[in-house]
């Protein structure tokens, strides 16, 4: 991970190996991107920060992806702002399932999945996807099909559109998921 110099990834500068492991990272000043956008709202204009924000988290996904590093918990709260219009991607371990779709818990698939859920919660200022649902209500709900996108209905109406159209420009296939 150390090797990863990308300029939206956040850079890690070494590890402490002590009683528990832990990460030295680069100094994110404005925390995370959930944090601000619950904290800031009224300053935000989704039509423009959040655009700038998805594309330069896909940007970093596709950099991982090419360098063949499966983030495993990609979600607004890992998402780190250097400044208002400028952000950086987190390098996480943990797995998170709600965020993610089932049947891929560990794969590369699951990273698209997860980009949809983290645009979603920046549309929703923050909303916790699934609200109130337990995780096994929220594994049930994503077995059965459900999708995040079916949540959009507590997302204002006049970021329906640009939430849809983000989630549209991102597509699957076999070889790159961030295309």
């Amino acid at each position: 991970m150390m090797k990863l110099q990308h300029h939206c990834v956040v850079k890690l500068i070494g590890l402490s190996h002590g009683p528990s492991l832990l990460m030295v990272q680069e100094l994110v000043p404005l925390g995370s991107i959930l944090q601000y956008i619950v904290i800031h709202k009224e300053k935000i204009n989704p039509n423009c920060e959040f655009k700038i924000w998805a594309a330069q988290i896909a940007c970093g996904m596709q950099y991982l992806e090419r360098n063949r590093f499966v983030h495993r918990d990609l979600a607004a709260r890992n998402i780190l702002l250097a400044s208002q219009s400028n952000e950086r991607r987190q390098v996480a371990t943990e797995v998170v399932c709600t965020w993610s779709p089932i049947i891929t818990v560990n794969s590369p698939t699951r990273v698209t999945w997860s980009f949809g859920v983290t645009i979603w919660e920046m549309y929703t200022f923050g909303d916790t996807p699934y609200g109130e649902m337990k995780g096994s209500e929220a594994i049930e709900l994503i077995e059965g099909g459900g999708t995040a996108q079916e949540q959009t209905e507590r997302m204002p109406r006049s970021h329906i559109q640009h939430y849809e159209r983000l989630l549209g420009t991102t597509t699957l296939t076999k070889d790159r998921l961030f295309n």
